[in-house]
């Protein structure tokens, strides 16, 4: 079990990370999809850390300004990389997936489910696929698994699904 001073100062290190990650992937990267998939992080990314700041305050914690030295050594990673679109997806993955469970999700840019990360309540996972015939793939991965499909939206064309873990 982590405290809860602990999750905070993790969920915001990996907030920020992630965010700063991002932004350079969009002065960095030629792949319009990875670009694509680094805006969608942007802005999710932003709204849980002012979730995360929010549910913070309540219990007296403030989320750090800055990275934890781990996030800051893979922001250094990424920045030196001579990979630099296989290495962002890798190291987004590295903070994603352990956060939400998940025993394996296709990372690669042309795959079409991009990212997998969690939520701050409960087994929550939430997915980032780019493959208009995965609204259809998520139903049905529903139904087979007893998973709650929990919504499914659209937005330029990212299709972002929410499902509770059965």
């Amino acid at each position: 079990m982590v405290s809860p001073a602990t999750y905070v100062t993790q969920a915001a290190s990996i907030d920020l990370f992630v965010i700063r990650s991002s932004e350079l992937t969009l002065t960095r990267s030629s792949n319009p999809r990875i670009r694509q998939f680094a805006s969608a992080m942007i802005a999710a990314h932003k709204g849980t850390a002012s979730q995360l700041s929010f549910a913070g305050r309540r219990l007296d914690l403030l989320p750090p300004a800055n990275m934890l030295p781990q996030h800051q050594a893979m922001m250094e990673e990424l920045a030196g990389s001579s990979d630099f679109d296989r290495a962002y997806i890798r190291l987004q993955r590295s903070v994603h997936v352990p956060c939400a469970g998940v025993d394996h999700i296709d990372f690669s840019a042309g795959g079409g489910y991009l990212l997998a990360t969690c939520e701050f309540s409960g087994q929550v996972l939430k997915v980032f696929a780019t493959d208009p015939g995965s609204v259809k793939d998520f139903l049905a991965f529903a139904r087979q698994t007893g998973n709650a499909l929990l919504s499914h939206t659209e937005e330029n064309s990212i299709f972002v699904f929410l499902m509770r873990k059965k």
